[in-house]
């Protein structure tokens, strides 16, 4: 397998994520892996880590308080966790952060994952065939930079990608 970056299809990426969602969305199964812990422990802490870190955050943080969180998520659909095999066939790992939790979260994720790494065609065209949110990707882009900002790592790479999204988003 390799990573999802450098000289990307986007024509077949596209259905292949569609195809990806829609296994995670519309097989029970799934949701039957994880707990409903999206409004007992994702909201309060993104919540908790946006009031610390982020002044003026008070949008996002009520944004979180009124998401939905039904739908089946992998929680860090990022490129990290995202590859290709030889036939060039998605591959995801890490499961560890699933969760019920708001439609189009995965989708979003992987829309700043490319901003994070100056992909922003790919982002753009991920964002516009998922229908994503830019409330949505604010509070990612947010959450992530108070991630950084705690751990004291790549805080300048995220910084970058915040100021992009609030700008152009």
């Amino acid at each position: 397998i390799y990573p999802l970056v450098g000289n990307i299809c986007i024509d077949n990426l596209i259905p292949q994520l569609r195809q990806v969602f829609d296994v995670w969305r519309y097989d029970h199964r799934y949701c039957n892996l994880v707990a409903d812990e999206w409004f007992e422990v994702a909201v309060p802490w993104y919540s908790a880590l946006l009031q610390q870190y982020l002044p003026n955050s008070e949008k996002l943080v009520s944004w979180l308080q009124h998401s939905q969180g039904k739908h089946f998520i992998h929680g860090d659909f990022t490129l990290s966790n995202v590859y290709l095999d030889s036939g060039n066939k998605i591959v995801v790992i890490d499961y560890e952060n699933a969760t019920l939790g708001p439609l189009l979260w995965d989708e979003t994720t992987l829309v700043y994952s490319f901003i994070e790494q100056k992909q922003f065609d790919i982002a753009k065209q991920i964002y516009d065939a998922f229908r994503c949110n830019k409330e949505m990707l604010r509070t990612i882009c947010s959450i992530r930079l108070a991630q950084s900002m705690r751990k004291s790592q790549n805080v300048m790479q995220r910084f970058e990608a915040y100021e992009f999204v609030m700008h152009n988003y």
